[in-house]
């Protein structure tokens, strides 16, 4: 039976002192671990947003961001786990949520800050360190800085991490790795494009986006896509989100 990857944003904490491009990360490590099947419907993505500065603890079992149901949690076989709260300025994040609503521009999702009053939203936790998921406790997870489901489709109503705090909450490296892990729980791979938000390559461009060309996936060499063949990361967005406004928009 088909199962589901998770795909970890590997990154040593410390190593990355500012936004600079010659300050990049050390290279990412990909781990991929069993979590979730595949949905044998076509999923129902969600078209909100929710980025959670305030914390969560969080219950394994499959995705549901209303219930703090995380399939992460369940992979990691343990009974609960902590996100503890952004620890940055209240300016730092407003220049995070901005920059991460910039990149999700030109598609038909709304970004919140406050946690939606009804099911159908993606969660994304924005906070602390990857404690308790490290080898020390049994985990292969210690050092990353995100973490979300994927499956090479959108996942329904998904939590994703983004360990703001182990990134020293600088605005850039937590926006584009909150990018990455949002997008990961709507279907996207890794590529090898310099360019693109999904890339683990270093010193590429200063600011990344969602790139609007065909690239190779992977993490340090080529390989086909999850899906087979190359991912155009715009596009793919487009073909799951649709554009904002109902008229196709090239990537900015």
């Amino acid at each position: 039976m088909r199962r589901a990857l998770l795909l970890l944003l590997i990154v040593l904490p410390g190593c990355q002192p500012d936004d600079s491009p010659s300050a990049e990360p050390s290279p990412p490590v990909y781990l991929p671990v069993v979590v979730q099947e595949l949905l044998d419907r076509e999923p129902k993505p969600s078209h909100i947003i929710y980025l959670n500065r305030e914390g969560a603890t969080l219950v394994p079992g499959p995705d549901e961001a209303s219930l703090n149901r995380s399939s992460i949690i369940e992979n990691a076989e343990l009974e609960s786990y902590v996100v503890p709260a952004f620890r940055g300025s209240a300016r730092r994040w407003d220049d995070i949520v901005t920059c991460i609503r910039g990149h999700f521009e030109p598609y038909d999702v709304e970004i919140v800050e406050q946690r939606p009053t009804e099911p159908g939203y993606l969660m994304a936790l924005m906070g602390g360190r990857a404690e308790g998921l490290g080898p020390s406790d049994g985990h292969d997870h210690g050092t990353v800085t995100g973490l979300a489901p994927f499956n090479g489709q959108a996942v329904e109503n998904a939590v994703v991490l983004v360990f703001t705090r182990a990134l020293r909450e600088r605005t850039q490296s937590s926006c584009e790795t909150a990018a990455m892990e949002i997008a990961h729980a709507y279907g996207l791979d890794h590529t090898t494009q310099c360019r693109d938000i999904m890339t683990y390559k270093r010193r590429c461009t200063r600011r990344r986006r969602f790139y609007d060309q065909p690239a190779a996936c992977g993490e340090h060499e080529d390989r086909e896509c999850r899906g087979g063949g190359m991912q155009n990361s715009h596009q793919m967005l487009l073909d799951v989100l649709g554009p904002r406004g109902g008229a196709a928009e090239a990537a900015p």
